[in-house]
């Protein structure tokens, strides 16, 4: 997958979700703090991004 390749060292969830015609992907990337110093004293940050389109089909004439 692209995103493996894109981050090779970070944890990544990725779901797909259908609900009628609306498709939604989401996506959380864990990113941890590795800051000099201070890196150990922070948390980790987690990136959500979620997405919603409507489901198109299309039919052959």
């Amino acid at each position: 997958m692209v995103i493996d390749r894109s981050f090779p060292d970070r944890e990544i969830s990725l779901t797909v979700s259908m609900s009628d015609d609306v498709v939604t992907v989401e996506m959380v990337l864990s990113n941890p703090t590795d800051v000099p110093i201070i890196g150990r004293f922070l948390p980790d940050v987690e990136l959500r991004e979620s997405l919603s389109m409507l489901a198109e089909t299309f039919v052959d004439q």
